[in-house]
Parts: C-alpha cells; sequence; structure tokens
C-alpha cells in the first residue's frame, strides 16, 4: 500500500482562506501561521514542506492533517484498497 500526500488540496485550502475568507496578503497569513513568506508561497505553488511547516498550516487552517492523504494500493491477498476522505461527525461533549 502507499500513502500519498495530496499537496493541491493543501494548497487550495491555504489560498481561499488567505484570500477568499480573510483578504490578506501572503506575509500576514506566514506570520498568522508561524512561518516564512517564502516557504508559505512555495506551499501555495505546490512544493512539498516539513512537518512542522505542515502541521502549523492545518492548526492555521483549523482542520485534521488526515484530510491531506490517501491510501491507495493492494493488500496482501490482493484485495485493491483505497481509504475513502475522512468524513467530519458532529462533536458531541459527554458530561
Amino acid at each position: 500500500m502507499e500513502t500519498i500526500f495530496n499537496i493541491k488540496e493543501l494548497r487550495k485550502d491555504l489560498v481561499t482562506k488567505r484570500v477568499i475568507e480573510l483578504n490578506i496578503g501572503l506575509r500576514e497569513a506566514a506570520t498568522l501561521i508561524g512561518t516564512s513568506s517564502a516557504t508559505l508561497s512555495r506551499i501555495e505553488n505546490a512544493k512539498l514542506c516539513d512537518v512542522e511547516t505542515f502541521a502549523k498550516c492545518c492548526i492555521w487552517l483549523e482542520t485534521k492533517s488526515e484530510k491531506y492523504f490517501r491510501i491507495v494500493g493492494k493488500r496482501q491477498d490482493g484485495i485493491t484498497f483505497k481509504k475513502k476522505e475522512p468524513q467530519s461527525f458532529p462533536h458531541h461533549s459527554i458530561d
């Protein structure tokens, strides 16, 4: 099996939040995320980033990191496996 990282989905989410939702520039977004504007620019150009930066982006986006990964391939018994996109469930408090 193989794990695929979807950098295009991360890029889309970052640009959507930065440009459409917040209407802020690259430098301001990078400061809010906690990375450099050069690093954010690379990500927005679909270049890979390190794990720490990826985690910071997920925190800023308020999304789970699993959203950007997909598992595909064949199991040892030959059955093709494709992990579905993670589902969101309503949060319930336990009192």
